[in-house]
């Protein structure tokens, strides 16, 4: 989030894709491997609230899994609202967000490509699940407008304070600069100085 602004830098959805099915997490390993590879500094990973539940065969849900591989402070689930109420929150989020046209392009098209079912010739309030991802590009659009400015009592780091630790461990590569007092709640104007 810039200001009052939610910038969206990239998308990836893994439909139709072959995951590793040796992977012992059910191809859980393969998303964290995507989140590590990309070169962000990350604060909190947003579940859908169905990842606490176990599935059959599996020995953790995908929320303990994500927690082992991400870090168990890292990862938050979304509560779960009525569809019609994550839909009207997604309304309200859209006009402040802007968009990486080439990282964001496969959720682009799945926001653009949400559609409803049609029960007797008229539009049901269940969205089609047609095979082609759109609802799972719209879902994940949903969560983050639902989750978005939660407050998390304790909860994650601001961003400078995430900025100074990924510059402490040299996972800013040639972006670092001496943060300076800059990377606590310590220097209060941060980096307006």
């Amino acid at each position: 989030k810039v200001a009052m602004q939610y910038r969206m830098l990239a998308y990836y959805q893994a439909n139709h894709t072959d995951i590793d099915a040796d992977d012992p997490l059910g191809g859980v390993a393969h998303f964290i491997k995507e989140v590590q590879r990309r070169p962000y500094v990350y604060g909190l990973h947003h579940l859908p609230h169905d990842a606490k539940h176990k599935k059959l065969g599996m020995r953790f849900s995908i929320e303990e899994q994500i927690r082992q591989g991400l870090g168990p402070k890292n990862v938050t689930v979304v509560p779960k609202l009525s569809l019609s109420d994550g839909l009207n929150a997604a309304r309200m989020r859209l006009p402040n967000c802007f968009f990486d046209e080439e990282k964001c392009a496969d959720g682009l098209w799945a926001l653009r490509h949400y559609k409803y079912k049609k029960v007797d010739g008229q539009f049901s309030n269940e969205p089609l699940h047609d095979g082609e991802g759109a609802v799972d590009g719209a879902d994940a659009f949903r969560y983050f407008a639902v989750d978005v400015d939660r407050v998390r009592a304790g909860g994650a780091a601001g961003v400078l304070e995430r900025l100074a630790r990924a510059a402490s461990q040299g996972k800013l590569g040639d972006r670092t600069r001496d943060l300076g007092d800059r990377g606590t709640r310590a220097g209060t104007t941060g980096w307006m100085k």
